[in-house]
């Protein structure tokens, strides 16, 4: 099972049974689509509005930063 963890406002998976190609892709997701928007919050601070926000705002933007 995998994970995210943050430490400061960076964010890490964590899973050692993944693939090197799974844990990259996850990297780009978390770099291109979860930082950007959530980067400022801590997980354990996280909201269900927070990520209510968050999803609404991917299904907005095709998932794209805008």
């Amino acid at each position: 099972m995998a994970y995210i963890t943050q430490r400061n406002s960076t964010f890490y998976v964590i899973d050692y049974t993944l693939t090197a190609a799974t844990r990259t892709r996850y990297r780009w997701m978390i770099d291109h689509n979860i930082a950007p928007r959530l980067g400022d919050l801590r997980l354990d601070a996280l909201q269900p509005d927070d990520l209510d926000a968050f999803y609404a705002g991917l299904v907005t933007n095709g998932g794209t930063r805008h």
